[in-house]
C-alpha cells in the first residue's frame, strides 16, 4: 500500500486545505466583548453587525455565512445557560425530578458542544 500522493498548487493555500480560522480569534478581547454584546441585545441585523465589523478592515475579514454561525451559535449559548440557570432556580421539592436532572444535563451538554466545535474551527477541523 502506498502513500497519498501530494500535489502542490497554487489554488491549494493554507486557508483552504486546513479551513479558515474562526474570525473571532483575529478581534481584540475588547471588539469580541462588544460583537458579544450587540449580538446579546438583538437591535441589529446579520448585515448591519457585518457592517460594523467590516469597517476599516479588509471586506474579505469575514464573511456574512461566518458571521452567521458565530451569531447562531452565541444564541444557542446563551438559551442554554438561560435553560441550566432556570432549571437551577427551580424549588427542590424533596429531590428532584428525572426531567429536571436531564433538564440540566442537557443545557450543560449545550454549553460543552459549544465550546467543543469553537475549539475545533480554531483548529482548522471544521
Amino acid at each position: 500500500m502506498g502513500y497519498p500522493v501530494i500535489i502542490a498548487s497554487p489554488l491549494l493555500d493554507e486557508a483552504t486545505v486546513m479551513g479558515r480560522r474562526n474570525f473571532a480569534v483575529n478581534l481584540s478581547d475588547d471588539q469580541r466583548e462588544e460583537l458579544n454584546k450587540r449580538i446579546d441585545d438583538g437591535a441589529e441585523t446579520l448585515d448591519e453587525l457585518l457592517a460594523w465589523l467590516r469597517r476599516g478592515k479588509d471586506p474579505d475579514f469575514v464573511s456574512r455565512s461566518a458571521l452567521g454561525r458565530y451569531v447562531h451559535k452565541r444564541r444557542a449559548r446563551t438559551r442554554a445557560l438561560e435553560s441550566l440557570a432556570e432549571t437551577a432556580a427551580l424549588p427542590d421539592e424533596g429531590g428532584r425530578s428525572e426531567a429536571l436532572d436531564l433538564m440540566m444535563e442537557l443545557a450543560t451538554l449545550r454549553v460543552k458542544e459549544a465550546r467543543i466545535l469553537d475549539r475545533l474551527r480554531e483548529l482548522g477541523v471544521l
